[in-house]
């Protein structure tokens, strides 16, 4: 879907710190040596070529980790993300850092378009950034009618996700306060359902039970995050489960310059239903 005629990647020595700057420098093959965000879960899996340092929030608490890191490894400059937001904004610690000595570096995100404006002005590849957006806006334009057809459905989404230190395993069920269900679910006609619980996270209830399925009215179930771990939860339900299975991709406004690749694959998904 992206990145047909993007040319070799290049790689930076540098840190990048926030997930929508990341997300738009990897569709672009701009990679760096660390990385530091935290809106999407287990992280590690979507750049694994690059080391995850630590999540904003803690970034914007304690810059300890960072220069810690950084002393241990000859590091060019620091990325920060300017998303415009008051909080989590990593843009905020910039004057801090050139302070103690650091090159700073800022890349304002928004849309998928103008950030990748941005990144092409930033590292002086404008040809990279508007293969980036030809493609994008293709991949989006090819899907619009299958989008347009899709029918309402109701899904049982288990996002699972694995510590990637302790290996343990955090399961919760998105419901329609998800960012996920506000943004491509509602894209694709589909409905997420999920039992009452504890929600620390909006959206998110965690579930520890799979006795809750089968009081739920759903078309499906797509598993989400660490799939292996998603299975691992449904077979300690006794009963059968009759409902078809798919893993899938989580989405978040972060990977917005990714939706077309993640629609494709929940189409993919909503075609083989219908054929069943």
């Amino acid at each position: 879907m992206l990145n047909q005629y993007v040319p070799f990647p290049r790689y930076e020595n540098a840190v990048f710190i926030g997930d929508t700057a990341v997300s738009i420098l990897s569709a672009m093959r701009i990679y760096a040596k660390a990385l530091i965000g935290g809106e999407l879960p287990n992280m590690e899996r979507y750049y694994p070529q690059e080391k995850l340092l630590e999540c904003t929030a803690c970034f914007m608490n304690d810059l300890r980790v960072l220069t810690c890191a950084i002393s241990h490894g000859d590091i060019d400059y620091i990325l920060l993300e300017d998303n415009g937001k008051e909080e989590l904004n990593p843009a905020h610690r910039a004057e801090e850092l050139k302070a103690l000595g650091y090159e700073v570096r800022v890349l304002r995100v928004s849309d998928p378009i103008n950030s990748l404006k941005e990144a092409g002005d930033l590292f002086n590849e404008p040809q990279r950034a508007q293969r980036v957006i030809r493609d994008y806006e293709k991949s989006l334009e090819s899907l619009a009618e299958r989008i347009q057809s899709t029918v309402p459905k109701k899904a049982l989404l288990i996002l699972t996700i694995r510590n990637p230190i302790t290996f343990d395993l955090y399961r919760f069920a998105l419901s329609n306060q998800s960012e996920m269900a506000k943004t491509l679910l509602t894209d694709l006609n589909i409905s997420p359902v999920a039992p009452d619980g504890q929600s620390f996270i909006e959206g998110l209830v965690e579930i520890n039970d799979p006795t809750f399925i089968e009081k739920l009215d759903f078309d499906f179930i797509a598993l989400l995050g660490d799939v292996e771990g998603g299975l691992l939860f449904l077979q300690q339900e006794n009963r059968s489960i009759t409902k078809q299975i798919f893993s899938l991709p989580y989405y978040a406004n972060p990977l917005e310059v990714k939706k077309p690749e993640v629609t494709y694959l929940w189409l993919e998904a909503l075609d083989h239903l219908h054929q069943k």
